[in-house]
């Protein structure tokens, strides 16, 4: 543990359990740093960060994990089985594949490019979701980050049987929704 004084505010640098940390306390005087530095010592340590591995696996090391649990579990029906394995394949294009569970950010899936429509890019952000979860429960990460969905757009309207059968007689250019 050490405070250093950088320009107007009290730095703090130490480790805990192996891992650096090093941040402004955002205090003018020593005693008010060294109090939030040993609050600080406190929260980490309260989180258990002991108690998970230094090195988080990456999110394709970590699908056979999960593809093995979505397929031997009976939590899940045969749709949601089959609904988070297409997710899984959305997902292992992306540069998220290649990242640590604990590297992923909200920011980070927010700049992920789907192929397909919203709703199709939706399927991905939740079978991630429930992996970075699942990832928590299993003790690989402390938390997983919100992971916001895509606004989907609806339908503008339905068809009513006399403009499909009008459709079915007629090419598509004289087709009118």
């Amino acid at each position: 543990m050490s405070l250093f004084k950088r320009g107007h505010f009290w730095w703090c640098h130490f480790f805990v359990a192996g891992k650096r940390y090093r941040c402004s306390t955002k205090q003018t005087t020593e005693s008010k740093a060294r109090q939030f530095e040993s609050a600080l010592i406190t929260r980490i340590q309260e989180r258990g960060i002991s108690a998970v591995p230094n090195k988080a696996p990456t999110l394709r090391e970590y699908s056979s994990r999960f593809l093995n649990w979505v397929n031997n579990t009976h939590q899940l029906n045969s749709n949601n089985q089959k609904y988070y394995r297409f997710g899984w394949e959305q997902l292992k294009g992306t540069s998220l594949a290649g990242m640590r569970l604990d590297a992923i950010t909200t920011d980070g899936v927010g700049v992920v490019l789907f192929s397909g429509s919203p709703a199709w890019g939706n399927q991905a952000r939740r079978t991630l979701r429930v992996m970075l979860g699942k990832a928590v429960r299993d003790g690989l990460i402390h938390q997983a980050p919100r992971i916001h969905l895509a606004q989907e757009t609806g339908r503008d309207g339905f068809w009513m049987m006399p403009q499909r059968r009008s459709c079915w007689r007629w090419p598509t250019s004289r087709c009118e929704t």
